[in-house]
């Protein structure tokens, strides 16, 4: 919609004819676009030496205006930018003519007005008298034309008019009291005004400010700034830089005294008032009213309960704040202050009375404390309740016995009684209450505790790796501080119970069948009924992974055969791991695990398949290996399942200590003779195993070191074939500080095999000292 608005108070306000008095109607589509437009300029005629005003769009864009006579002008006011925009330039007192004015852009157009610009003689500004005043006063302003004289703006900003009766050589104006020190500009009445710019400064004086009272300094009260002209003061700012502005206070006729209520957030201190010209002025200080001959009761107070303060100024409280638990809900009536109820989490000390503006007062207050009379029975059965009689035992919030947490049962509603039950993992000790805020007593009495159930394994694993979880199922697992399996501490715990614990088996010295132990949080030790076997960590290799589907027995995984896999890398024992998913949308899914034949391993058969089996584990005896090996690989197939991955998992081998010591050789005198042959059998060592001797030498050059079994019949196990090991024979013995041989064939069976009497392996030297004999599987 387009808007018309009436020009006829504007002279010759246009680009297009603008008579003196004439009704002119402008479009703002005069406005519309992005272009630098010029639309309407003004006042014409205007006085030399006043300001000239541009309408129109983008005017910000205008870098110079050239008027008829003088050099063009470069100083140019922006009172507005973009669209519409206005601009103003002061024109010269001497030197223009009239004539048409152009203006400039950034951009080097050319604008110019359609209407010849005109003069009138100008308001010419001689002298003022007096040069510093006061709010109120008359300064009176010579020269001439002052009859055309509407206003006089201040510096500070205010316009007045100016007095009745002004001749074409003087006018008279009262200095406002929001007048500050500094040039003052004469407005006549054209639209926009013609401004005439003293020369001189008028010097404005300051505010007398003398003092501040307040009879009763709290909130909302009255205080009363004495001094004069205090009608100059703008804001007045209390202790805690809190403002108060002119609108908010009040001034008497003579402008002697300035009324204001004290804010809510004010703190006590000097009071600053502040005058229109930004000058501070210090009335002095005030001291805000605190709460004081402040009483509590009842003291003590308990935990819960409501609490009356009392005292003299409570109604200046905004918060009542106990130690350690924070603000409390409370009321103000009849000069006290009503607490409702006491936190349960505050301790003893000063509670804290906080006003609006942070400030405020204590008062110190106690608390009811529990008390213990007696407990019993002092000995009893882990699981039965302990009786605990006393007073104000309803302010407890938390028990223990020994240090352990107890389930508190019930207490009495006057607070006498506390029954405690106690739990299978509790541990005998003393009885320690503790309240919510932290506050604990103890009594003497030391109770015993007996257990009427030990530890019960329902279930274990028969077996399991090192590094695999054991998971035990039972009764009163809480009871259990520490599991040991044989000598070695369980570390690591995947969960705990009181019902069942799962664990990481630990590093073991050697694959065996080990005991289990439980230490118990009472310092007992009880066998677990249940022995477990310990086999070696496992490795897991991943020699395929992706996605296969096999349908109704019309295809094969092979990318494991014809070449696919080195199956000559693989021992027996290891496990073959098949990842898969049925597919079950038939009724049923099949699986066969063959050679390169298609014909299945030995020892498997074709296994059928449900939705619960996500993996196939086989193990892969010599038979299996044999055929891969030699009929080109392993091919899976089937009925309806994916193949996702297959990994082979082997154990890793450990060297295991068959004996360790010190046994001094001396020149072959002092033989060591290693037990029976049931020794490394029992140790688990495999045919094919690595034997280590380690040693030390009196002197590396001249050692040696001769292999016996057990019934002194060379063993001859040397790098030469011989049974003695030397320099010649080992020359890295020195760095490596032991020798090895193959338990193969003929020692195999000498170091494995009963012979009735005799040794498995005697081992002799010359000036050495043996410290170890292992062994290291294959």
């Amino acid at each position: 919609m387009k808007k018309i608005f009436s020009l006829i108070s504007i002279v010759s306000l246009a680009l297009l004819v603008f008579n003196g008095c004439q009704v002119e109607e402008l479009s703002t589509d005069q406005y519309s676009g992005s272009e630098v437009r010029l639309v309407a300029f003004g006042p014409n005629p205007v006085m030399r030496g006043g300001a000239l005003t541009f309408y129109g769009s983008n005017l910000d864009r205008i870098v110079e205006v050239t008027v008829p006579g003088v050099d063009p002008i470069t100083t140019i006011q922006i009172f507005k930018s973009g669209n519409p925009s206005e601009i103003r330039v002061k024109l010269p007192d001497d030197g223009t003519t009239i004539g048409k004015v152009s203006l400039k852009t950034s951009d080097g157009k050319i604008l110019e007005t359609q209407n010849e610009l005109t003069y009138i003689e100008p308001i010419v500004i001689e002298s003022f008298t007096p040069s510093n005043a006061m709010p109120g006063d008359v300064i009176t302003i010579s020269g001439d034309y002052m009859n055309l004289v509407a206003s006089v703006e201040f510096a500070g900003g205010t316009v007045v008019k100016v007095n009745a009766g002004a001749t074409r050589y003087e006018c008279k104006v009262v200095v406002p009291a929001t007048a500050v020190t500094g040039t003052f500009i004469l407005h006549d009445n054209s639209t926009p005004p013609n401004l005439i710019y003293a020369a001189d400064e008028l010097t404005i004086g300051d505010p007398t400010v003398t003092g501040i009272t307040a009879a009763s300094p709290k909130p909302g009260k009255k205080a009363v700034v004495a001094g004069k002209y205090l009608n100059m003061i703008k804001t007045l700012t209390f202790a805690g830089d809190v403002d108060v502005e002119v609108a908010d206070f009040t001034l008497n006729a003579a402008n002697t005294t300035l009324s204001v209520n004290i804010p809510v957030t004010a703190k006590s201190g000097d009071v600053v008032l502040t005058n229109y010209a930004g000058k501070e002025f210090i009335a002095g200080a005030i001291t805000m009213t605190k709460p004081s001959a402040l009483t509590v009761s009842p003291d003590p107070v308990k935990a819960g309960a409501s609490l009356v303060i009392s005292g003299e100024d409570l109604d200046v409280v905004s918060a009542v704040n106990f130690p350690d638990a924070g603000g409390a809900t409370f009321a103000y009536t009849d000069g006290k202050i009503t607490v409702a109820a006491v936190p349960a989490a505050a301790t003893e000390g000063n509670i804290s009375l906080v006003m609006a503006n942070g400030e405020g007062s204590k008062v110190a207050y106690t608390l009811v404390h529990p008390v213990i009379g007696s407990v019993s029975p002092t000995t009893l059965k882990a699981g039965e309740d302990i009786t605990v009689i006393g007073s104000d035992l309803d302010l407890i919030t938390v028990a223990k016995l020994g240090g352990k947490e107890l389930v508190i049962k019930s207490v009495s509603p006057d607070g006498t009684t506390l029954v405690l039950t106690t739990l299978n993992t509790s541990v005998a000790g003393s009885i320690e209450l503790g309240l919510a805020n932290g506050e604990t007593i103890t009594d003497a009495t030391h109770i015993t505790l007996t257990y009427e159930s030990l530890i019960i394994v329902n279930s274990m694993n028969e077996s399991a790796h090192i590094g695999e979880t054991v998971t035990m199922k039972g009764e009163n697992f809480m009871l259990i501080e520490n599991i040991y399996v044989g000598t070695t501490k369980v570390k690591n715990y995947a969960m705990r119970s009181d019902t069942e614990i799962k664990f990481v088996m630990p590093w073991m010295s050697a694959p065996a069948t080990y005991s289990v132990y439980f230490d118990l949080y009472n310092g007992d030790r009880e066998n677990c009924p249940k022995s477990i076997d310990v086999g070696l960590e496992l490795e897991t290799k991943t020699i395929w992974e992706g996605n296969m589907y096999i349908g109704n027995w019309n295809a094969g995984m092979q990318a494991l055969a014809w070449g696919g896999y080195d199956w000559t890398t693989v021992k027996p024992g290891t496990i073959m791991n098949i990842y898969l998913t049925p597919d079950m949308s038939h009724g049923y899914s099949q699986i066969r695990v063959g050679d390169g034949t298609w014909a299945a391993l030995p020892g498997t058969q074709i296994y059928s398949l449900d939705a619960s089996i996500s993996v196939l584990p086989i193990v892969l005896t010599e038979a299996m290996l044999t055929n891969l090996t030699t009929k080109n690989g392993l091919v899976i197939s089937g009925a309806y399942f994916t193949v996702t991955k297959i990994d082979l998992v082997t154990e890793i081998s450990q060297e295991v200590i068959v004996w360790e010591g010190s046994r001094e050789t001396g020149d072959y005198a002092n033989n060591l003779e290693l037990g029976g042959e049931d020794d490394w059998v029992n140790a688990g060592m495999k045919e094919g195993a690595t034997v280590y001797i380690y040693f030390t030498a009196a002197d590396w050059t001249v050692w040696s070191l001769q292999t016996f079994n057990g019934h002194w019949g060379a063993l001859p196990c040397a790098p030469d074939g011989t049974n003695q090991f030397n320099k010649t024979t080992n020359p890295e013995a020195e760095a490596k500080g032991y020798v090895t041989f193959k338990a193969t064939g003929d020692f195999y069976t000498a170091m494995t095999t009963h012979s009735n009497w005799g040794y498995a392996l005697i081992v002799q030297g010359k000036n050495l000292t043996v410290t170890k004999l292992s062994f290291l599987n294959p």
